[in-house]
C-alpha cells in the first residue's frame, strides 16, 4: 500500500500541467549532506504532458466486422496464415480509411487464442487488429532457423529505396486474465484490458533468447498500439532462458545509405505499450534509427523503458540516425533506467520526451559516451531534450554485477545507485528542465544541462 500511494504522489507531480513543480539543485562542489534549494517553476507555458489518458490505458477499439480473418488457429507455425490473411484482404474489396499516412489499410483480424509465428512480412497498407485475447508467440522452438535473431514480425521494403508504407498493428476488444495476471498488480492508472499479448519469454514459450516483437527496418507510415509484452528475467545472468534481445528494435536497414535519406522507420506512433519481467540489459525497445517517431505511454518492469542506444551503425558501412523523436509517459519499475541516450557513433539530432518516471531503477536517466571510440569518431544527442522527470530510489534497483564494467549483462537487485547519470567526457548534453529525484540513492547525481547550466540535481531524502 506504501508503493501505491508513493506512485500516487508521484504521479501527480509529474502530469499536473497547471501547477508548479517542485525541484532541488546543487552546485559543482556540493554534496548529498549539504541541504536542498527548492524552487518553483510555473509549468503552464512550456509543459509537453499529455492530458490524453490514451497513453497509460489505449484506445478500446471494437474488432472492425469487415475484417479478414486468419485462419489456423493453434497450428503449431501461423506465419503462413497471417500472410496469406493479409493477401486474401489486400483483394477484398473493402478498406478502413484513415491509416498511419492517411491512406487506407485492408484490414486482418487476429481471433483470441496463442498463435504461433515467425517473421511474418508485411504488406503495404495492412491494419493487423489483434484481438486482447490473443497470444503472439515464436514459432520454431528454441533452434528456430531465421537468423541470429527470431523476431516474431518484420515490417521491411523490399529494397533500401522501396519502404514498406502504410501499417497497423493494434489491440482491438477487451480480455483480462491468462498470461495477462502476470502483469499484476498493474500499475495504477494503467490498464492493459485492451491490449493484445506477445509473450516472448524463452523459458514459457520454448523460444530462443533472442526472441524478438517486431524489427522495424525501412518502413514509412506505421502505428503499433495497445501491446503487453513478457520477457524473462528469472535469472540475472545473460544466459537462456534471460531475453537477449528488445521487444521492438528501431534501426536503419544493413544496406542504408551513409548519409541521409536512410532507410531506416519514419513517420510512425508507437502508443500504449506495457511491458513486464524483463533483464537488466533490454527491455520493450531499442531505438537504434528513427525519424519523425512517436512514442506515447511506455511503461517496464525491469530493463530500460526507453531506450535510445545507436549502435547499429557503429564501425559499419551504412548509415542511420535518431531525428525528430518525441517521447511522453515513460515509467520505468525496479530497472536499469528509465530513459538511456547512447549515441556510440552515431550523430542524433531534435530527440525530445518528457513525463519521465523512474521507481526503484538503478539510474533514473543516462547520458552514455563510447569511450571506446576515438573523440572525433564519437556521436551525440544535440538539440535534444527531457522535461518533468520524477526519479525515486528503491531496493529492487537492477544494479550490474560488476561495478566499473564486465558484467556484460548481468545484474543484482539492490538500492538504487543514482537519479541523474552522465558520461564527463560526452561532448554533447541533452537539456533538462523540471526534475526531481527522491530517496536514497548510493552516490550523488552527475552535473547535467539544467535550465541552462551544468550542475547536478540534489534528491531529497
Amino acid at each position: 500500500m506504501r508503493r501505491r500511494g508513493v506512485l500516487a504522489l508521484v504521479l501527480v507531480t509529474i502530469a499536473v500541467i497547471a501547477g508548479g513543480v517542485v525541484y532541488a539543485t546543487r552546485d559543482d562542489t556540493s554534496s548529498n549532506n549539504g541541504s536542498a534549494t527548492s524552487t518553483t517553476r510555473d509549468s503552464t507555458t512550456d509543459s509537453t504532458i499529455p492530458a490524453d489518458p490514451a497513453a497509460r490505458q489505449g484506445t478500446t477499439v471494437a474488432p472492425d466486422p469487415h475484417a479478414t480473418a486468419v485462419r489456423a488457429a493453434g497450428a503449431n507455425d501461423e506465419t503462413s496464415a497471417f500472410e496469406a490473411a493479409m493477401d486474401d484482404a489486400l483483394h477484398s474489396a473493402y478498406r478502413r480509411p484513415g491509416g498511419p499516412d492517411g491512406d487506407p489499410q485492408a484490414v486482418v483480424y487476429v481471433p483470441p487464442g496463442v498463435h504461433r509465428i515467425l517473421r511474418v512480412a508485411f504488406r503495404d497498407n495492412i491494419r493487423l487488429e489483434v484481438d486482447a485475447g490473443a497470444v503472439l508467440q515464436q514459432a520454431g522452438g528454441r533452434n528456430a532457423k531465421g537468423g541470429n535473431s527470431k523476431y516474431l514480425i518484420v515490417w521491411d521494403g523490399a529494397s533500401a529505396q522501396r519502404p514498406l508504407r502504410n501499417v497497423s498493428i493494434v489491440g482491438v476488444g477487451q480480455h483480462d486474465g491468462g498470461v495477462k495476471q502476470q502483469a499484476e498488480p498493474v500499475e495504477a492508472g494503467w490498464s492493459i484490458a485492451n491490449a493484445f499479448t506477445m509473450d516472448l519469454d524463452p523459458r514459457a514459450t520454448d523460444a530462443d533468447d533472442k526472441v524478438s516483437g517486431i524489427e522495424l527496418l525501412n518502413v514509412d507510415g506505421f502505428l503499433v498500439e495497445n501491446l503487453f509484452s513478457i520477457q524473462n528475467a528469472d535469472e540475472s545472468t545473460p544466459t537462456w532462458p534471460t531475453s537477449a534481445k528488445a521487444v521492438l528494435v528501431l534501426r536503419p536497414r544493413d544496406d542504408s545509405p551513409v548519409e541521409a535519406p536512410f532507410a531506416q522507420p519514419r513517420n510512425g506512433a508507437i502508443v500504449h505499450h506495457y511491458n513486464v519481467n524483463s533483464p537488466r540489459g533490454y527491455g520493450p525497445n531499442q531505438v537504434g534509427g528513427a525519424t519523425s517517431v512517436r512514442f506515447s505511454g511506455v511503461y517496464s518492469r525491469g530493463g530500460t523503458a526507453l531506450r535510445l542506444e545507436s549502435d547499429a551503425t557503429k564501425n559499419k558501412t551504412f548509415g542511420g540516425e535518431i531525428r525528430d523523436l518525441t517521447a511522453d509517459t515513460i515509467v520505468g519499475v525496479d530497472c536499469n533506467r528509465a530513459v538511456s541516450f547512447a549515441p556510440h557513433a552515431q550523430r542524433n539530432t531534435g530527440v525530445h520526451v518528457s513525463g519521465v518516471l523512474a521507481r526503484g531503477c538503478s539510474q533514473g536517466v543516462i547520458e552514455s559516451d563510447d569511450e571506446k571510440l576515438g573523440a572525433a569518431k564519437r556521436g551525440g544527442f544535440f538539440d535534444s531534450t527531457i522535461s518533468d522527470v520524477t526519479v525515486v530510489a528503491g531496493p529492487q534497483a537492477q544494479n550490474p554485477a560488476k561495478q566499473g564494467g564486465g558484467s556484460k549483462g548481468a545484474w543484482v537487485a539492490g538500492p538504487s545507485q543514482q537519479a541523474f547519470a552522465r558520461d564527463e567526457s560526452a561532448q554533447w548534453s541533452v537539456a533538462y528542465t523540471r526534475v526531481r529525484c527522491t530517496g536514497a540513492f548510493t552516490r550523488t547525481s552527475d552535473r547535467l544541462m539544467l535550465d541552462g547550466s551544468m550542475r547536478g540535481p540534489m534528491c531529497e531524502s
